[in-house]
């Protein structure tokens, strides 16, 4: 599956956030560290992670850290929901 950039933008009543989104295969998002500490990188999983659903470009997230280790990012269409309530 080719990945396919995404372009996104959320605003709030005071924030807006805009930038784009890689890492998009099919309906799925993979996040990724090689760092020894990736509590950054999954915390920016999680973010876009929400975003995507909101746009509904995705289904499902995952992180792959340096070593390897494959997991879910947590997330799902009712935080989604959520977050588009509240958006401009």
């Amino acid at each position: 599956m080719r990945k396919k950039p995404y372009s996104a933008t959320w605003c709030s009543t005071n924030i807006r956030i805009t930038g784009p989104i890689d890492s998009i295969y099919g309906k799925e998002f993979i996040g990724y560290s090689v760092s020894d500490y990736p509590l950054k990188y999954r915390s920016d999983a999680y973010i876009k992670t929400l975003f995507l659903l909101v746009e509904g470009k995705i289904e499902s997230a995952r992180f792959i850290d340096k070593n390897g280790f494959v997991s879910k990012v947590p997330g799902d269409q009712k935080t989604a929901n959520f977050l588009h309530s509240r958006s401009c």
